[in-house]
């Protein structure tokens, strides 16, 4: 519909083009204005409109894991090792520079350690609509809390719901030079409209920027895979659905010395609570 109102404004354009106070009046040089008319009206409408298809062009690599990972995952029963404290502090451990892997926490926060695989003790889903919708935020996050999770093995209904949430760093916008002064607030390191797809292929379930907005790319009920260890040969389609995923914008640029890559990342500084934090739902039992 849009684009068919452009290409009606684009006719209603006038075949006469001054240059140099000579005159353009030929039919040829009509049709192409009238054609430069629809190019520039539909290179003026943002490309994120209409957004880009995602899906690969070819398979991706076939993936076979040789071990189940450093926190020791298995697949009989859907998990990793250990209860939910201990998988988690096997699971949180700081990633260092060249994704080397830090040590096993020690213990974790107490916000996170009280409530870490308990379904108590956390904001009622209604309350929590109600702030999503406030904060203006993508409202299919706040329509999607009511509905189920995905279930593993592709959402099979006998197969466990979603036990784990993966946080993902984009890695990208690449930046050159020094880091921006207002990168939490840099339109176009922030742009979510990047990410999205026309081919309903987005990355993640969810795509959070630095200035607190979000994107849904896919409903938590939606089963989505976005690591090669879902993805190896090993699992088939069991672990599709078991993990949700979530993707938070961080920019990169090349370290000293090494230019080409994307090793160097901003350091955060911890900032005041925001006011959308202070005004979160009070805790249910």
């Amino acid at each position: 519909m849009q684009r068919n109102e452009e290409r009606d404004r684009a006719r209603k354009l006038p075949c006469s083009w001054s240059v140099n106070s000579r005159s353009i009046r030929s039919p040829g040089a009509a049709v192409w204005l009238r054609v430069l008319g629809i190019a520039v009206l539909v290179l003026a409408v943002p490309l994120d409109a209409y957004g880009k298809a995602c899906r690969p062009k070819r398979p991706l690599p076939a993936i076979v894991v040789t071990t189940m990972g450093p926190c020791n995952f298995d697949p009989d029963s859907f998990s990793f090792t250990g209860g939910p404290a201990q998988q988690a502090a096997c699971l949180v451990r700081p990633v260092a520079r060249w994704a080397k892997l830090g040590p096993t926490l020690p213990n974790l926060p107490p916000v996170f350690a009280d409530r870490i695989g308990r379904a108590s003790d956390l904001p009622g889903r209604t309350a929590l609509a109600a702030l999503i919708a406030e904060l203006h935020l993508d409202d299919r996050l706040g329509e999607g809390l009511l509905d189920p999770i995905s279930r593993a093995n592709d959402n099979d209904p006998l197969a466990p719901a979603a036990k784990y949430l993966v946080i993902h760093d984009t890695s990208g916008p690449k930046l050159r030079g020094s880091w921006p002064a207002d990168m939490d607030e840099d339109r176009k390191i922030n742009n979510l409209g990047r990410f999205h797809c026309s081919d309903s292929f987005e990355i993640a379930h969810v795509i959070v920027n630095r200035s607190g907005d979000l994107y849904v790319g896919h409903d938590l009920s939606v089963p989505w895979r976005s690591t090669k260890f879902e993805r190896a040969l090993n699992f088939g389609t069991s672990l599709k659905g078991l993990f949700l995923h979530v993707e938070l914008i961080q920019p990169r640029r090349g370290a000293p010395g090494h230019r080409r890559n994307d090793i160097a990342a901003p350091i955060s500084v911890a900032a005041p609570r925001s006011d959308a934090a202070r005004r979160l739902p009070p805790l249910t039992n």
